[in-house]
């Protein structure tokens, strides 16, 4: 059995503990990523692990947000005269 704890800077009320079990052979393959991948720890690189799948999961949100937002009728032509219009309103005239 692994255990992860939260980086040792953190306040004691700001980290989690979390106790996984892993085949030997899963966790030999996971200490060679980790050590290839430049990370001291398995705490490092799954922190890492976890931090990585956060961002793709933001990333795929807003992605799929913007799709939506073309895909609505509220489209809106941005022109030249759009953007002087913009200007002028933002500077006051």
């Amino acid at each position: 059995m692994m255990t992860l704890d939260a980086h040792p800077n953190m306040a004691t009320e700001e980290r989690d503990l979390i106790r996984y079990t892993v085949p030997r052979a899963l966790d030999d393959r996971v200490k060679a990523r980790m050590r290839a991948r430049g990370f001291g720890s398995i705490t490092e690189y799954v922190r890492g692990l976890m931090r990585a799948d956060v961002e793709q999961g933001e990333e795929r949100d807003l992605e799929m947000r913007l799709l939506e937002g073309l895909d609505s009728s509220n489209g809106l032509e941005v022109t030249p005269e759009y953007w002087e219009s913009r200007r002028k309103r933002l500077n006051g005239a």
